[in-house]
């Protein structure tokens, strides 16, 4: 399992962070190749929801899924979701805060989360307290799978929320 915990009243600031809407549209991959899963952690009904289809284009190189959204209100800001790899892979989740839209100019400064998800279950990610610096306009949000030396190993994401609050992504039931 990567990293646990949960907590209510989440507002968050990602368009379709759940695949509800089979399109993935708003997110660009980099070595790797990107689209939307039938696959979903809520399994009922078939069909009603999806996630975010990860698939490297080398098994040794980190593929990585990202998109940019404005700047929120300053202020401490969480980032979590759910990733389900096909194998064991490292997973992270990246924020890298820009002094311009769009992701424009130098990085003012990053954050990371992650850890070893060892496949074939649905596991949670956050980073909590995330705090833009001052002057941050927009911030770039990664979800990174690192190197597997021994196959190329596909990951679903889903339930991507960066916001107030850690919502509860996944019962513990």
């Amino acid at each position: 399992s990567v990293v646990g915990g949960s907590a209510v009243l989440a507002q968050g600031v990602l368009p379709n962070p759940e695949f509800d809407v089979a399109a993935v549209a708003e997110w660009t991959g980099n070595i790797a190749s990107l689209s939307w899963s039938q696959s979903d952690p809520d399994c009922l009904p078939p069909n009603a929801s999806g996630s975010l289809l990860v698939s490297p284009e080398n098994p040794q190189t980190p593929a990585t899924a990202f998109l940019c959204v404005a700047a929120p209100p300053a202020g401490s800001w969480n980032l979590a979701f759910l990733v389900r790899a096909d194998c064991q892979e490292v997973v992270k989740g990246i924020l890298r805060y820009y002094p311009e839209a769009a992701c424009g100019g130098a990085v003012l400064g990053s954050e990371e989360t992650g850890g070893t998800t060892l496949g074939g279950t649905w596991d949670q990610v956050e980073l909590t307290n995330a705090a833009p610096p001052g002057g941050t306009q927009s911030i770039w949000i990664g979800l990174e799978l690192s190197e597997s030396l021994t196959q190329v190993c596909n990951a679903r994401f889903d339930r991507i929320h960066f916001g107030r609050g850690i919502p509860l992504l996944r019962s513990g039931f």
